[in-house]
């Protein structure tokens, strides 16, 4: 009946905190590597890792979820897919970076990327890719936060990079991206209704669909 496929969406902004942690631009290492060490944006890192409260950080819930999933339909064929807008690409990337750390290299591991941000530098762009990770990374021309953190930092020689490959569109030229219009993408039918993209997937999916919500704007399911 198809590939059994993970997928892991996640949200934009839409707290004070995290606005403010959006701006802590500052690159962190996720590796020792010496000179060229993996290094990600501090905000980001730290809105990953952070327990808030009584519920887990979203590093642990996401790779909690995926690792019951993938125990629990050991011996299928299957695909993780993580998606996200904004911060939630964010998330996304350093999510799948772990994630795909724990995972048989044997399970395809995809980001679908709308509107997001550099996560990184080259080395952990470098990282990332070098795991197998496919990350699609769609771009509105005229989106400003697709541009930041700027590519080369005030007093740095590191700077940032994006991860994966670009398909740029263009809002202004293309009939398709108007409010309620359909695009085809990636073998999949992509609504944009107020900034928020519903997809619905391929037909050679299973049709059945369970989520499971686990705080910090995270929500898991399979098909």
């Amino acid at each position: 009946m198809g590939c059994r496929n993970i997928v892991v969406a996640l949200r934009d902004t839409s707290t004070c905190l995290e606005w403010v942690e959006n701006f802590r631009t500052g690159l962190v290492s996720v590796d020792d590597d010496g000179d060229n060490s993996p290094e990600v944006e501090c905000g980001f890192q730290s809105l990953y890792k952070t327990a808030v409260r009584d519920e887990p950080s979203l590093s642990s819930a996401v790779e909690e979820e995926v690792k019951k999933l993938t125990e629990q339909y050991a011996g299928e064929e299957m695909s993780i897919t993580l998606a996200g807008h904004s911060l939630g690409v964010a998330s996304a990337v350093l999510a799948v970076d772990e994630v795909a750390a724990h995972v048989p290299p044997s399970v395809p591991m995809a980001v679908f990327s709308f509107g997001g941000p550099r996560v990184g530098n080259q080395a952990f762009a470098n990282k990332v890719e070098g795991r197998g990770v496919k990350v699609m990374w769609v771009v509105n021309a005229h989106d400003l936060v697709t541009r930041v953190p700027a590519k080369l930092l005030p007093m740095s020689t590191n700077g940032y990079a994006h991860v994966g490959r670009e398909l740029r569109v263009d809002s202004r030229r293309s009939p398709y991206l108007r409010p309620g219009a359909v695009m085809l993408l990636a073998g999949r039918n992509v609504y944009s209704v107020n900034s928020q993209v519903i997809s619905h997937a391929s037909s050679h999916i299973s049709s059945d669909a369970i989520a499971v919500s686990s705080g910090n704007g995270c929500s898991v399911s399979f098909h």
